[in-house]
């Protein structure tokens, strides 16, 4: 460990010990929790007592399939005057999709079905968490391009391909039919158990960065003038983790069976072993077994186009596109509006598409000769409870000499 920090010391003191100017050292963050569903509002007045109107009011903020998105990037990055630039980054991404009827399952339990059988597709979801080391190079004006070593931390993902319920019509019977399969790296259960070991114990919350798989990344920059503005053109994420097989879990299952309720005429005289037979049933369904996984990365196409215009409030407009394959079911599509102060820009955006609910975004620049500085978020909505379906913010501060 101590031979990594002194690594580290190294490689982020060379900027300082070299006499050539217009190198920079930058750090970016932002952290963002977003839901396709449900507006601050709805959740602040649920967070206790659910009454019946309540209910009504979440089942009708839903669609037929819903989303819930969290992204969390950190890094910091040096660049040289030769356009090499070497980067650490921390990113978590979690990803959520459910239908309607699992949460009106949840809400009003399995008396909401009495006599119907339910499909509960779609649901799946993601989570992981991964460190980088990223060497990039500026081959022109125009062109750059980087290269990502990658450290896995921890992993999970499921995905339902059958799920469904069915119900007597007085509650004679349930039955359920599943098909699922499910991928786990890490700790989870002493991440749940002990959660606050996390935050006091420093050996405990080291093994939040244990290396438990390797990858490899590539992205590439192109930007040029076209329709008198500029425009850019970005490819992130080409990549892949695979993650080790002595610590990757493997689940799946498949299972269907109709249960009766237990009559207990005498409490004192209960028959344990039939109680929990079905319990056990379904707990020898889960069986893991080790095998390596290799997740491909969700890769990011982006595109955005800028030109100035003559006007007494906006300087120049920006149009931009981002999409990430296999994560967004349309891309996300933004304009905003800049006007510049001295040294100081304020941009005003509005956008819509990806796993976000359409609404303004705001941004702050501050550029002097050798600070950068930038605070900015994608839910500007936030001021308003009943129309903010998530929180995002980001800033970043760059150095220039």
């Amino acid at each position: 460990m101590k031979k990594n920090i002194t690594l580290l010391s190294i490689i982020f003191s060379v900027p300082f010990l070299l006499k050539a100017q217009n190198h920079s050292i930058e750090l970016n963050t932002d952290v963002g929790l977003f839901n396709s569903a449900f507006s601050v509002e709805t959740i602040l007045n649920s967070l206790n007592y659910i009454d019946d109107s309540q209910k009504t009011e979440l089942m009708s903020s839903l669609g037929d399939e819903n989303s819930i998105y969290l992204d969390v990037n950190n890094e910091i990055k040096y660049t040289s005057p030769k356009g090499i630039s070497l980067a650490l980054g921390n990113h978590i991404n979690l990803y959520g999709l459910f239908a309607d009827d699992i949460f009106r399952l949840a809400l009003y339990g399995n008396t909401s079905m009495l006599g119907e059988q339910i499909d509960l597709l779609p649901l799946e979801g993601f989570l992981y968490h991964y460190s980088d080391i990223t060497f990039g190079y500026k081959f022109s004006d125009n062109f750059s391009a980087s290269l990502s070593l990658i450290a896995g931390h921890q992993f999970v993902s499921g995905e339902f391909t059958s799920l469904s319920l069915t119900s007597g019509e007085f509650g004679e019977s349930f039955g359920y039919d599943i098909s699922a399969e499910g991928i786990e790296v890490g700790d989870w259960g002493e991440y749940f158990d002990n959660p606050e070991d996390l935050l006091i114990s420093d050996d405990k919350f080291g093994n939040l960065f244990n290396s438990n798989g390797q990858g490899v990344s590539l992205g590439f920059d192109y930007t040029d003038e076209k329709f008198g503005g500029k425009y850019s053109l970005s490819v992130k994420d080409l990549g892949f983790i695979n993650w080790s097989e002595e610590v990757t879990n493997h689940f799946e299952i498949t299972n269907s069976d109709e249960l009766e309720p237990i009559q207990i005429d005498d409490i004192s005289d209960i028959d344990a072993d039939t109680y929990f037979s079905e319990l056990d049933t379904l707990e020898e369904l889960f069986q893991p077994y080790l095998k390596s996984y290799k997740y491909t990365l969700p890769t990011r196409l982006s595109g955005s186009f800028n030109k100035a215009i003559t006007s007494n409030l906006v300087d120049s407009y920006t149009v931009s596109v981002d999409h990430r394959l296999g994560l967004y079911s349309v891309p996300r599509l933004s304009i905003d509006l800049h006007r510049a102060i001295n040294q100081h820009e304020f941009v005003l955006g509005y956008h819509l598409g990806g796993l976000e609910q359409r609404g303004f975004q705001l941004k702050y620049n501050y550029n002097s000769k050798n600070i950068r500085f930038s605070a900015y978020t994608k839910q500007a909505n936030f001021i308003d409870a009943s129309t903010s379906y998530g929180y995002h913010l980001g800033c970043g501060l760059g150095y220039y000499f």
